[in-house]
């Protein structure tokens, strides 16, 4: 049986999670992306990795503006999970596959002196932007909404309170095997709030427009639940008037149900996708909620495409199988 293709949800969603430590954000910024066929975005990750490579280079981690350079020499990506060993995303340094080898104990023991480096954090900004930009991605950490990504799709905060959060860290480290008192998990997470909270680049804080998920009370289930009804909301409130395509032979100017039904087709990366898939992961727009609905918009999409002549992109009508997109070089890019 053919392989059903990805079709990411449209309109490249950021969505931003943002709060102190075993709050819940990385169960959530999880849950969300497997969900909704996001990219989870660990910001973490990019401290682990420059911290490895740190190590394996002879980069003293507490010599700032050293680690700082070679921060700046890198190329770390965060990815969709390509082998199936359980990891959540795939992290690259300069091309090689480090998603275990950030999480040893020597990345551990010193990832927190790399990342609390103001020069470092300042180095890792473009790339953790240039992610958002991109759209489709789900970012945790604890200043994506006012730092990294202020112009998010959406900022959710996460709250509780600190018995809770230290019970819930206490758990899962008495699950890992580790022997430890309750009261020294709670002692922990109080210091490191009071670190992240003072420190002097990107403290944590609450954005202005963040909305504010308090999970003392909510089991896993209920704050994944909560935190997808925000995004449909969110995205469904999306208004707009047209949006600018910069095609190799001119502009298009799409409907926002067009430009919808063009984004779902463009991550689906050339193969052939049903109306009925297309519907689902067009679930921002109530417009496109029917295969019939689909067809509508795909037939006016197509007329606007072909307007600026033969050599831009193109749908595709597969008979009784759904619609494609063809693109065509030198590509285009949404202005």
């Amino acid at each position: 049986m053919p392989k059903r293709p990805v079709i990411a949800p449209v309109i490249a969603p950021v969505i931003a999670i943002d709060g102190p430590a075993a709050g819940g954000k990385t169960t959530l910024a999880q849950a969300l992306a497997e969900r909704l066929a996001l990219l989870y975005y660990d910001t973490g990750a990019l401290y682990r990795a420059v911290t490895l490579a740190a190590l394996e280079r002879d980069v003293p981690p507490n010599d700032e503006q050293a680690v700082a350079a070679l921060a700046r020499s890198l190329r770390i990506e965060i990815a969709p999970p390509d082998a199936p060993d359980g990891r959540p995303y795939t992290v690259r340094l300069d091309g090689r596959d480090v998603t275990w080898a950030i999480r040893s104990a020597n990345v551990d023991a010193h990832v927190s002196v790399v990342s609390a480096h103001p020069a470092v954090r300042r180095a890792l900004l473009a790339v953790q932007r240039r992610a958002a930009r991109r759209g489709g991605v789900v970012m945790v950490g604890r200043d994506v909404g006012t730092v990294i990504a202020p112009e998010a799709t959406l900022k959710i905060y996460l709250s509780a309170s600190p018995a809770v959060r230290a019970e819930r860290r206490w758990r899962q480290l008495r699950a890992q095997g580790q022997e430890v008192e309750l009261g020294e998990v709670l002692n922990e997470l109080l210091r490191r709030d009071d670190l992240d909270a003072g420190r002097a680049t990107a403290p944590l804080r609450l954005a202005d427009d963040a909305v504010q998920l308090d999970t003392d009370d909510l089991t896993v289930e209920e704050m994944v639940e909560r935190a997808v009804d925000l995004v449909r909301a969110r995205v469904a409130g999306t208004e707009g008037a047209t949006r600018a395509l910069r095609l190799s032979h001119g502009t298009a100017h799409l409907a926002p149900e067009e430009y919808a039904l063009f984004a779902a087709l463009v991550r689906a990366r050339e193969q052939v996708c049903s109306c009925e898939d297309l519907a689902e992961a067009v679930w921002g727009r109530t417009a496109l909620r029917s295969a019939a609905a689909v067809r509508t918009v795909a037939r006016s999409l197509r007329r606007r495409l072909a307007e600026g002549g033969p050599r831009g992109p193109r749908v595709e009508t597969v008979r009784r199988r759904g619609y494609r997109l063809l693109l065509q070089p030198p590509g285009l890019f949404e202005e």
